[in-house]
Order: C-alpha cells, then structure tokens, then sequence
C-alpha cells in the first residue's frame, strides 16, 4: 500500500466524521420555522388570531429535546404561538435582542430563561467558556442574571401590551444534593421575585417539576458532574444520526425528565405546556 493510499483511508474516517457532525450541528441549531423575525414578515399583517410568544433558549428552541412550544401550537389552534427561543443563550442575549419580540405585538408573553445563567456560573471554566461562546460583557452572576432579567422585563411591559409570565427553571438533573440543582432552584427564587416586582404572573416550573423528581426519580446511571456535556452530545447525535426517540434516551439515561440532565422528555415538556396553556386561557391564578 503506497502513502497516497494510506493518506486515502486517514481520511475518509476524518470526513464522514466532519460530514456527521455538519448534520447534527445544522439540525440542532435550525431555527424554528415560526420566529418573531417570520411572523412579522409573513403574519403579522394577515392574522386576526391572538399571539403567545414563548421567549427562551433551547429548552423553548426545542431542536435538542422535545418542543413544548410545538405542543402549546397543537393544543392552542386559535392562537399564533410563536418561537423566540435560541440555543445556548443567556438572559444577557436574550436581552440584545427583544425588539423582534416587541414587534410581534403579542397579546401573551412567556419567559423561560436561566438555565445558561446557572451552568456558566457553576465554575471559572464555565464562565469562561460563556464568556467567549455567548459574548458577555461580564462575568456571569446571580446579580447579573437579576439585573438582565430586569432590564427584559422592563422593556417588554413598557414597549408591549401583552400579559406576561415568567417561569422558574426545570432542575438540572434529578439529584437534589447537586449544586446544579439547587442553583436552578435558586435563580428560580430571582425568577419569582422580579415577577412579583414587575406585577407578572409567574409559573411554577421548578416547584413542580422538583416534587415530580421526588415521586418518581430512580437512580439515574448518569449524573451531572463531569458527565453533562458528554451526555447532550450522545443525547443529540443518537436523535439525528440513529433516529432515536427522545424519550427512549431518556429511558436509557434513566431521567424521569429530562434527556441528558438538561433537556426535556415529553414529560418535562408536557408539564411546562400544560402550566403555559392554563396561562393563556385563563386557569392560573396570576402573582404566586
């Protein structure tokens, strides 16, 4: 076997490596096809529907778990249910860009926002990492996160007319001694407080996805230190590479709801729907 040869085998490990990677890079990070930016473009001016703009990162992105928002559209038929979530982002990105929410003049806005907020602040490399990935100005804080918080609400209240709720954060992870999971639980009690200052409502995500972890968590075979990461990598490439179901990774993984400690199952995301619908349609009892 000459050198060319052998350089031909290298590579073409390498490239279908790189091809494999391309494909769930691009399926992951797709943006969903109902944005603000597309319904002001395509619907806005031809609707005379009410509209709910979920607004968050990848848990209401809904590419690398299941998509709540797709399922508040199903149930919701006589509402614009629209997609303001992106991977990865913190409250600080999600408050560059809130004019092409406030466009969308919305009756009803929803706020899912923390879960990056809590990770980037678990450690120096995980803010560091943040820091470069997402392009803050500072490093990330609880007070940080309450100030940016703050500010989206403010704008949205002042620049909309929408009725607004904020949600606390799923847990991370299903093991309640872990500092991931008190940390959601504890950016959940800012959540709660600007809610109060800002006279929203506020919907108990954490509370009650916390007293479904209590009934029905097993001992997962994965857990959060040092295995996270790893586990949403496995998590994505098995759905878009090997098609699995969402929920049989979960299964695997032994979460109760979520599928890599981070990302939701149909569990997880029927009950963050359920508590938004009730929103919208008048069941909840507003300020908690």
């Amino acid at each position: 076997m000459n050198k060319g040869h052998l350089m031909g085998l290298m590579a073409a490990p390498a490239g279908i490596l790189a091809a494999a990677y391309a494909f769930v890079s691009y399926n992951a990070q797709r943006l969903p096809a109902n944005t603000p930016e597309v319904f002001c473009r395509t619907k806005k001016r031809h609707t005379g529907k009410r509209s709910l703009v979920c607004v968050g990162d990848s848990l209401t992105h809904g590419k690398v778990g299941i998509n709540y928002v797709d399922m508040l559209q199903a149930s919701l038929g006589d509402m614009e249910v629209i997609n303001a979530g992106i991977n990865s982002e913190l409250a600080w990105n999600v408050l560059q860009r809130i004019q092409p929410i406030c466009q969308c003049n919305p009756d009803y806005i929803t706020i899912l926002i923390g879960t990056n907020d809590v990770e980037a602040s678990l450690g120096i490399k995980e803010s560091r990492k943040a820091i470069k990935e997402m392009d803050l100005p500072v490093m990330p804080s609880r007070d940080g996160f309450r100030e940016s918080l703050t500010e989206i609400c403010t704008l949205l209240k002042h620049r909309t007319q929408a009725r607004i709720a904020l949600l606390s954060l799923p847990p991370i992870g299903q093991e309640m001694d872990s500092i991931a999971f008190e940390k959601a639980a504890d950016y959940s009690t800012i959540i709660r407080e600007v809610a109060s200052q800002m006279r929203f409502d506020y919907l108990p995500v954490n509370e009650t996805m916390k007293d479904y972890v209590i009934k029905n968590a097993g001992n997962s075979p994965i857990s959060f230190n040092g295995n996270r990461i790893f586990a949403m990598y496995k998590a994505i490439a098995g759905h878009f590479l090997f098609r699995r179901d969402w929920d049989d990774i979960s299964r695997d993984n032994g979460l109760c709801l979520h599928t890599d400690m981070v990302h939701l199952n149909s569990i997880g995301a029927r009950i963050i729907a359920g508590l938004v619908r009730d929103f919208v349609t008048g069941f909840c009892d507003g300020i908690i």
